[in-house]
């Protein structure tokens, strides 16, 4: 959502223009998307899906929320916990195309399975808890060829598409990062990047943290954020509509709520 700041003469009001909208993220090769002035950033959500097979709390001491992957639960390859939309601390978090999501994920305990490594990363155009696009890191694993993992799952189980090295070794934390902008998209792993990708499933902003399912094992997360531009969209007695970028001024005569100059304004940084 976005504020817009309207004039009427001496007396000023607010406004919210529903409409979230492309995001472009500016990056060198090597540093994480950078949030621009036309950016709203969420970071603290009221509502939270935990995808099946996942479990989550808040750990005070650790300053983050430890996640859980449940005993094995058919067809479910990876367990998911993220954000639905509606009200967030920043405004209302809703859909979008184009966008950035991140998170730094440290590994708690393996599980049963100790002898194996983690699978934890990022699931992103998520069409629900059983289909979506997910990158994923294996800390401290020994094959410097296989630190990163770019694949889909489709009714639960999981297929993998590409993978490879990270530019730095990873040990049991790190940051983990996917920008997509409409089907392409970027991985990041500790800022830097590490592979650009065409999604199999159409952008959208619905997106979670994950963790391979099929052990009880736990893994923190801090630092989880969905970052997307806002645009102001308004529509003018002609019936046209246009699309206004934050800090520019727009005129608004649709009927609800007119203004002769609004000015496109964010909140959610």
């Amino acid at each position: 959502a976005v504020v817009s700041t309207q004039s009427t003469g001496t007396s000023s009001k607010m406004k919210f223009v529903l409409l979230l909208t492309l995001l472009v993220g500016a990056a060198s090769a090597n540093e994480t998307p950078i949030v621009g002035d036309t950016y709203s950033c969420f970071t603290d959500f009221q509502n939270i899906n935990s995808g099946g097979c996942s479990h989550v709390y808040e750990d005070e001491e650790l300053g983050g929320t430890i996640q859980i992957a449940t005993p094995h639960i058919e067809n479910m390859d990876f367990c998911s916990s993220g954000p639905l939309y509606g009200r967030a601390k920043q405004g209302q978090f809703s859909r979008a195309k184009n966008y950035m999501v991140s998170a730094d994920l440290k590994q708690i305990s393996l599980g049963k399975y100790s002898a194996s490594n983690a699978y934890n990363g990022i699931a992103f155009n998520m069409i629900d808890n059983k289909n979506y696009d997910i990158a994923y890191v294996r800390p401290m694993t020994e094959d410097d060829e296989f630190c990163w993992e770019l694949g889909y799952v489709e009714d639960g189980v999981f297929f993998g598409r590409d993978f490879g090295g990270c530019v730095e070794p990873v040990q049991n934390s790190y940051d983990i990062a996917v920008k997509m902008q409409d089907k392409v998209g970027t991985i990041y792993v500790d800022g830097a990047v590490v592979h650009t990708f065409t999604a199999v499933y159409p952008s959208v902003n619905r997106v979670a943290t994950t963790m391979r399912n099929n052990m009880p094992a736990k893994m923190l997360v801090k630092n989880f954020r969905v970052c997307q531009e806002i645009n102001c969209r308004a529509r003018g007695k002609d019936g046209a509509v246009t699309i206004t970028k934050p800090g520019q001024a727009f005129t608004e005569m649709s009927g609800i709520g007119e203004c002769e100059k609004c000015t496109c304004a964010l909140y959610g940084q």
